[in-house]
């Protein structure tokens, strides 16, 4: 619930590059960690492309940005965006996983917060990890990154634009191709949803 808290009092911005306060506390502040997971282990994965195909929402894999910290990233901004247009929040809760939300969570968060498109999912990433505009964003970015890498650890707006851009490049695909992935599956989903919610 902290991610939903984070995005229904700091809305997103009107512009979907532009990163906001509230992504912090989801997909931002994940973003942040797994950058330092990366400068950290950058002796076995020098490419940020591999790191993010490798560690970024892989089931089972040990991860500062694991599967289920996407789940709850996408859960948080949609219930958040259901609260926002006037539900309260057990409909806003209720609606996402007896509804279709549990069916289409990685679609419609990729539509809602990204634009639908990788060039859009890239450069808002990009944006969370290099922007100065929101000393919190900056001072959180720094921290996390820190306390994961270390101090030496060059933070993204000082990394070569091309190591950065394979990294996030990396992030836009993956969310592009979990989209896509779902939506071919969405018959599975509902059998599953049947199966464990019997009431619906």
């Amino acid at each position: 619930m902290a991610t939903a808290i984070a995005h229904y009092l700091k809305k997103q911005p009107a512009d979907l590059t532009n990163a906001g306060a509230g992504d912090v506390g989801g997909w931002g502040g994940d973003l942040m960690t797994l950058y330092g997971e990366w400068r950290r282990d950058s002796d076995s994965y020098p490419s940020g492309s591999a790191y993010v195909d490798a560690k970024f929402a892989r089931i089972g894999v040990d991860s500062t940005f694991a599967y289920g910290d996407l789940l709850e990233d996408a859960d948080g901004y949609l219930i958040a965006e259901r609260v926002r247009g006037n539900k309260n929040i057990v409909e806003a809760v209720t609606d996402h996983y007896r509804g279709t939300g549990g069916l289409s969570r990685f679609r419609d968060y990729y539509y809602q917060r990204f634009g639908g498109t990788v060039g859009v999912a890239s450069d808002t990433a990009r944006m969370m990890l290099i922007t100065e505009k929101d000393p919190v964003i900056t001072l959180g970015r720094n921290t996390l990154i820190w306390g994961i890498a270390g101090y030496a650890t060059l933070l993204p707006a000082m990394l070569p634009n091309d190591q950065l851009t394979s990294f996030v490049d990396a992030f836009g695909a993956s969310l592009d191709s979990r989209a896509r992935l779902e939506a071919g599956m969405r018959a599975t989903l509902r059998a599953n949803q049947k199966r464990n919610l019997p009431s619906i």
